[in-house]
């Protein structure tokens, strides 16, 4: 549904009358608006900060996952701080998902 040039003219006189804008005197930045947007920048550049650093410390934290922390460009196949050998693409031993859920191989357990 389209209104008319002249029936959008008449609404926007109407909203004019209504709710006049305010003067522009009457509207003025003050000094604790400036102060909440430096605290807010401020609280942005921390923010930054501590991404970066949590981001390298799990960046680290998987470089000794892999065994090449300290060692740029070392040989993926040297042994790690386990002392077991692994090749490049291997992946850590995980828990055993032969079990069903619920059942135990403890023959004093009850499941």
């Amino acid at each position: 549904m389209s209104m008319s040039p002249l029936a959008l003219q008449l609404q926007l006189q109407l909203v004019r009358l209504v709710d006049p804008a305010p003067d522009p005197s009457d509207v003025k930045p003050g000094w604790l608006a400036f102060g909440v947007f430096l605290l807010l920048a401020a609280a942005v550049v921390l923010l930054a900060f501590s991404l970066i650093k949590h981001l390298r410390r799990a960046n680290r934290h998987f470089e000794v996952d892999a065994g090449t922390a300290g060692a740029p460009g070392g040989d993926p196949g040297e042994p790690d701080d386990r002392g077991d050998q692994r090749a490049e693409g291997d992946v850590p031993d995980s828990p055993r998902t032969d079990q069903q859920p619920g059942h135990s191989t403890d023959p004093g357990s009850r499941a």
